[in-house]
């Protein structure tokens, strides 16, 4: 039911004449009691019962006191309750909220009875402030019992809790939004996959300020878990067991009937908070981390399973260059197929998938690159790949084939060249023909077309476009054979032209004034009605996107969710269904992260992908495999070769 708002409060004192041992009357107690409630300083500071309400609930609560004429009661144990009859009444026709018994003695006296409790004077303010609390609040005891399942097993909130331990310091959070003292919306619902958040110290005043949260809530059904910060911030809080963030988990479905637990309310899981650098396994999938200390609070990274991500596993044991790219494609019955320049070069392939395994990874013709190369491939059919690289001399060679069937020899494509491991942009654009675009040794932007079998046409310009040597192209096939090309120009600048090797060539245009890093990779998948969305890291790494074409003329740049990865890198792009389009990227961390949405719908947040791991910006391969279904791999830090699958 809460507390807001004023409560008056009657206390009041009893004698008990024949005690054992005997009551001493202090000289001036109805005086001491109103000390004990209203103003208390202790070691320079008040610890009164009024300023702890006041604290506690960050000027929400308050109470209004009044000491009554003493009572005589001649026996040895008096229930709080025991003056109900003669002046309970009495008490509520004046407008009091709650009474209390308070008694001379030993303590371990502290309890309550609906209206009333009871507490001695040897019992300081965390007793009186426990026993008023269950009366105003309805708040129940959160400590464990004997009757509780896990009693024994598993740890109440201790010195985290009023409400567990009677300490005085202040309630968790959970206990804090029951009693009305912070709103559910200062509460961080997490979603699944991985967020970071700042936490504002629960003993400062509530609510936080703008851009933290006073806790962080995992789940929405008991059980559910629940991370807040705790500092030493107050004469109350120096009462908490250690500074950091704490992670407890919420038990009970109702916190005002103990009839309705059969296990401990609220349990701490970190029997001492975490401090940076610190993380916690709070569950399967679940990990609290806590990265810095701001003022005031901390800053904590929280990861949790989503659903329909598997773990990263490796792909055969396959290795290549620390972040090489690697290059995946369907190729039929649900079979993926892989390939990659090895650390020392050599082109290799496997294929399968996760729910029946990979083949071993083997040589392509014993082809080569540099270490971790980039290596194009596009299907033509009959479960036949074409594959394009450039050398360790930055030569343009082709070869096809496949695992089963073998794979011809490395040839020349018309002599082209470019720096030496380059990417060339390979697109299918008509039976058994296929069109290259690369950035020549010089930034030029150069076009081929053909295949093995019937040759290839020279390398030509494609409108004096240029780059940065050997950069990226990214190439979409828009309708009728014409295909839109994109690049970032030794400037940065975000450029496009279409046409195609038979009908030529528009001018290069600028896409809305967009910016990335010279030679910058964009990715960019074909829409509806001619459209194409565009996808970059700019000059600071933020993930930026835009939608249309060369006729109709571009969106303006828009922020994905805020997304970030290093200056320059890839952003994977997938079109999902409809104007949906999922992206995949490494952060500056080295991270995996993706989001799903589109210009019209905007985007969800970026989430971890199972804690997948590479290094910063670098290109995560990704390939639908059904509806909604996506695959990914990654050379990881080390070089391994890792996949994936997730719903996006």
């Amino acid at each position: 039911m809460g507390w807001i708002g004023r409560k008056k409060i009657a206390f009041v004192p009893v004698y008990r004449p024949n005690a054992h041992p005997p009551d001493q009357i202090p000289a001036d107690w109805l005086s001491d009691i109103l000390t004990r409630v209203l103003f208390d300083p202790v070691s320079g500071r008040d610890q009164s019962l009024r300023t702890y309400i006041h604290t506690a609930s960050s000027g929400r609560a308050d109470l209004d006191a009044a000491v009554l004429p003493m009572e005589t009661v001649d026996q040895q144990d008096v229930p709080p309750d025991f003056l109900e009859g003669k002046l309970g009444s009495q008490l509520r026709d004046q407008g009091f909220d709650a009474a209390a018994i308070v008694m001379l003695g030993g303590p371990s006296s502290g309890t309550h009875s609906g209206y009333w409790s009871r507490f001695v004077m040897a019992e300081d303010w965390g007793v009186w402030a426990m026993e008023i609390m269950h009366g105003l609040t309805g708040v129940v005891d959160l400590r464990s019992l004997p009757r509780y399942l896990d009693n024994g097993v598993a740890a109440d909130m201790t010195t985290f809790d009023e409400m567990a331990s009677n300490r005085g310091m202040h309630p968790s959070a959970y206990t804090k939004a029951v009693m009305g003292w912070i709103d559910q919306s200062t509460v961080a619902q997490h979603a699944d996959g991985s967020a970071s958040y700042d936490l504002h110290s629960l003993g400062h005043i509530q609510p936080p300020p703008t851009g933290r949260w006073a806790a962080i809530q995992i789940g929405t059904q008991a059980p559910y878990l629940m991370i807040e910060s705790r500092q030493r911030s107050d004469q109350f809080e120096v009462r908490i067991g250690s500074e950091g963030v704490i992670v407890y988990q919420v038990q009970t479905t109702d916190p005002f009937d103990l009839t309705k637990n059969d296990r401990i309310p609220l349990v701490l899981l970190t029997a001492s908070a975490l401090t940076p650098g610190m993380a916690f396994a709070a569950g399967p999938g679940i990990t609290v981390s806590v990265t810095e200390a701001i003022p005031g609070g901390f800053s904590v990274d929280v990861t949790t399973p989503v659903p329909g991500r598997q773990p990263w596993t490796s792909v055969s044991e396959g290795s290549s260059a620390p972040g090489a790219p690697v290059t995946a494609l369907a190729a039929g019955q649900g079979r993926i197929a892989l390939f990659l320049a090895d650390s020392n070069g050599g082109i290799y392939t496997t294929s399968g998938n996760a729910d029946i395994g990979w083949q071993p990874w083997t040589s392509v013709s014993e082809g080569r690159s540099t270490p971790g190369g980039h290596v194009s491939a596009v299907t033509l059919g009959q479960d036949r790949v074409a594959l394009f690289l450039a050398d360790p001399n930055g030569g343009i060679y082709t070869t096809s084939g496949s695992a089963a069937a073998g794979w011809r020899p490395w040839t020349s494509v018309s002599e082209g060249s470019s720096i030496p491991g380059a990417p060339v942009t390979a697109v299918v654009t008509g039976p058994d023909r296929i069109t290259l675009f690369l950035a020549d040794p010089n930034g030029g932007i150069y076009s081929t077309s053909g295949n093995a079998a019937v040759g290839w046409a020279p390398w030509t310009s494609v409108s004096e476009g240029s780059t940065t040597p050997g950069a990226p192209v990214a190439a979409v096939v828009v309708d009728q054979g014409r295909i839109a090309l994109f690049l970032a120009d030794p400037n940065g600048g975000i450029y496009t032209a279409s046409g195609s090797a038979d009908a030529g060539w528009g001018q290069w245009t600028s896409v809305s004034e967009g910016r990335s890093t010279p030679g910058g990779h964009l990715s960019a998948v074909a829409s509806d009605q001619d459209r194409v969305s565009v996808f970059l890291a700019d000059p600071n790494g933020g993930v930026y996107a835009t939608s249309g074409s060369a006729a109709a003329g571009w969106q303006p740049w828009a922020s994905v969710s805020e997304g970030s990865t290093k200056p320059g890198a890839q952003v994977a792009a997938v079109t999902i269904s409809q104007g949906r389009v999922a992206l995949f990227l490494a952060a500056p961390s080295g991270g995996i992260y993706t989001t799903a949405g589109g210009a019209a719908a905007g985007w969800a947040p970026w989430t971890s992908v199972s804690d997948g791991r590479s290094t910063p910006g670098a290109p995560v391969a990704a390939v639908r495999t059904a509806a909604d279904h996506v695959a990914l791999f990654l050379a990881d830090p080390g070089g391994g070769i890792f996949t994936t699958s997730l719903l996006a």
